[in-house]
């Protein structure tokens, strides 16, 4: 009768169910929870399936010591691994794998021809210009235009490459149309729009985004001579 009450609990219980990444035993929520009981159990026993293929000792013993009426707090103190917000998925392996804290943000390498090209750039658009490389958005850039989509068309406030690129989808622009799409669409000042317009005009074309003159600006051809 106990087993067959554990299963109905269980069929019943949130999706959450037995997952260690979720259950906290002080937590209000957990506590309130008519599956709290067996859930901790639940989770125990999923820990220690993985502890043969990953180290979850800090986080097992953690849950032991629930069970033992230590609170989370003090467990956490008498642990000396480090605990960490989300679970890793096992891996098939023999070995154990360590638990790694979460990567940082990829940051593209800038190759050596985007660096050569920036050597010869002003101090304000080179940045720009590595900026855009490290986040790897340069290609993005400039396939995004050639199809006539903005490429900062999920941005929820717009900027200046924003405000460039959807005046660039509209034709031909110049320094001066530029100038007054900031002034109008980012509410900016007149220097500080004739400064942006500097610094877009000479990193987009230098990377083979748009090319043209003072006469007016395009987005490059496919075919146009890209330099990176």
């Amino acid at each position: 009768m106990e087993m067959q009450s554990a299963k109905a609990i269980a069929a019943m219980a949130p999706a959450c169910y037995g997952a260690p990444s979720v259950f906290g035993q002080d937590s209000k929520v957990c506590q309130a929870c008519p599956a709290f009981d067996t859930c901790m159990i639940a989770c125990q026993d999923t820990l220690q399936k993985l502890q043969s293929t990953i180290d979850v000792s800090d986080i097992l013993r953690r849950h032991v010591m629930a069970r033992r009426g230590v609170s989370a707090e003090k467990a956490d103190q008498m642990n000396t691994k480090p605990s960490f917000k989300f679970m890793p998925s096992p891996k098939n392996s023999d070995a154990k794998v360590e638990r790694k804290a979460p990567v940082e943000k990829v940051a593209f390498e800038i190759p050596n021809d985007l660096q050569t090209v920036v050597q010869g750039m002003n101090k304000k658009p080179a940045n720009l210009a590595i900026r855009l490389a490290r986040k790897g958005l340069i290609a993005t850039i400039k396939e995004e235009l050639r199809q006539g989509r903005s490429p900062f068309a999920s941005v929820s406030k717009p900027d200046f490459l924003s405000v460039t690129c959807d005046e660039l989808l509209k034709g031909t622009v110049t320094r001066e149309s530029l100038r007054k799409a900031m002034v109008s669409k980012l509410k900016w000042s007149n220097g500080s729009a004739v400064s942006h317009v500097g610094i877009v005009v000479q990193c987009f074309e230098a990377l083979g985004i748009i090319t043209g003159d003072d006469s007016g600006f395009v987005v490059s051809p496919e075919t146009g001579g890209d330099n990176v």
